[in-house]
């Protein structure tokens, strides 16, 4: 087995050297990437990574405008079920409306990626706030469930967390500032998250057609915002409309693959798939568990999510930041798999929802860490003209997962019972814990 690094506190192998993968314009030097980190040593930044996001008027801008994206779009979260209903739709209509959406944000995922490489962040933002006004307006007009599923089909463009992510990695300095701030790009997310139900529940006592058209009204202002203060100069906007530049894009199959298939990112979406599946078993059903296991309260399972909520906020606000400067990348990445592992193995054997709870907190906490690592090394593994393919892969890889993953978790949860899916997760994890370990150990020999 390799070594991390030095073994001096002073010089040793952190979390951002783990990341790095050379200079954000460069294609990259082909490296050894792995889920557990590899790389050369990088220097400590000069400004601190939430020194940088809040001094910075551009990060400022995007992080308040992914606020408002995801306002906008939660809006619609306690209103939309109302909506269906008042049409006549059960609930099969419902969860086909659901799917659309699901499936429209992965092929256009796959889209809007390499066209960012080409057009650049900026371009994207717009075009996707664009997008989802125009979704929200015709939410708003509809008048039949056909009407209604033709309002999914704009979402395909509807990118603006791709973009942001995008943006931000142009303004990191260095690796742990990378992860950081796009910790705190689901952080912006994270807050509007949970402003947006409350507000849609709010609007939707005066009308349910109200909350759409003020979600429209909010990104038609981010739109706006994007258009007038994100200069199209700022390496924040990107893009290499040329076409000659290298990472400019064809959108192809082969492409898609080329990039899939550099040093250490199959791994890396591989990692990411098995995550996405353990977690969205669990999301997808514990709503319907807490009712009919539980016998908890549509008040009661709402007051659990947005605890969990808060627990995602302070993890991306507080732990990220904190680790990157402290841990290497393999111990992150074992000890955040492992804690997720045992916390599912409580899953299993939780006969209460209080039990449920405390598994919740460590597992919340692990995973979002997890994730933001995960997404990190993929942008560090390609060249910044890549960097719009790799992110839109690796959200369609959580896409492709959440069309079938509810499916599979009801299924089991009916079949099994709530325990079969702590134990499905606890295996997954355990699995790809110890795949990760044996090809540390061949790459060591």
């Amino acid at each position: 087995m390799q070594p991390l690094g030095p073994s001096s506190p002073a010089s040793r192998t952190r979390w951002r050297a783990s990341l790095s993968a050379g200079a954000p314009d460069a294609q990259p030097t082909p490296v050894r990437a792995s889920l557990s980190g590899s790389g050369a040593p990088e220097a400590q930044p000069a400004v601190s990574s939430a020194a940088l996001a809040l001094r910075d008027p551009e990060l400022r801008l995007l992080f308040g405008n992914i606020v408002l994206y995801a306002v906008c779009y939660n809006l619609q979260a306690p209103v939309l079920p109302a909506l269906t209903q008042s049409f006549g739709a059960d609930a099969r209509q419902y969860g086909a409306l659901q799917s659309l959406f699901a499936l429209a944000q992965l092929l256009g995922g796959l889209l809007m990626g390499p066209l960012m490489d080409v057009y650049g962040a900026r371009w994207g933002l717009i075009v996707s706030f664009l997008s989802g006004s125009s979704a929200y307006a015709l939410s708003a007009a509809a008048t039949s469930m056909p009407l209604l599923y033709a309002s999914r089909i704009p979402t395909a463009l509807q990118h603006a967390a791709l973009a942001a992510r995008i943006a931000v990695s142009t303004k990191a300095r260095g690796a742990a500032s990378q992860a950081a701030l796009l910790g705190y790009t689901s952080l912006s997310y994270s807050v509007g998250a949970i402003v947006g139900p409350v507000f849609g529940g709010m609007l939707a006592a005066h009308s349910l057609r109200t909350v759409s058209l003020v979600a429209a009204a909010g990104s038609l202002l981010s739109c706006a915002s994007v258009a007038l203060w994100l200069s199209p100069a700022s390496p924040a906007a990107g893009g290499r409309r040329g076409g000659h530049a290298p990472g400019a894009h064809k959108l192809s199959v082969a492409d898609f693959a080329r990039v899939a298939s550099l040093p250490g990112v199959p791994a890396l979406l591989a990692a990411k798939g098995v995550l996405s599946l353990v977690l969205s078993l669990f999301h997808g059903v514990f709503a319907l568990a807490a009712a009919t296991h539980f016998h908890l309260s549509p008040a009661g399972t709402g007051a659990i999510l947005s605890a969990t909520s808060v627990v995602t906020m302070a993890t991306q606000a507080l732990l990220i930041d904190w680790a990157a400067s402290r841990f290497p990348a393999r111990s992150v990445f074992a000890s955040c798999v492992a804690t997720m592992a045992l916390s599912y193995a409580g899953l299993a054997c939780a006969r209460g929802i209080g039990a449920v709870v405390l598994c919740l907190v460590p597992m919340t906490v692990s995973s979002c860490v997890l994730f933001t690592v995960n997404t990190a090394q993929l942008n560090r593994a390609v060249g910044q003209g890549d960097r719009g393919s790799i992110n839109a892969i690796d959200m369609s890889v959580s896409s492709a997962v959440r069309v079938f993953s509810p499916a599979l978790g009801t299924w089991a949860l009916y079949t099994y019972g709530f325990g079969s899916i702590g134990v499905a997760g606890a295996t997954l994890l355990t699995l790809l814990l110890l795949s990760v370990e044996l090809g540390e150990r061949r790459r060591g020999r």
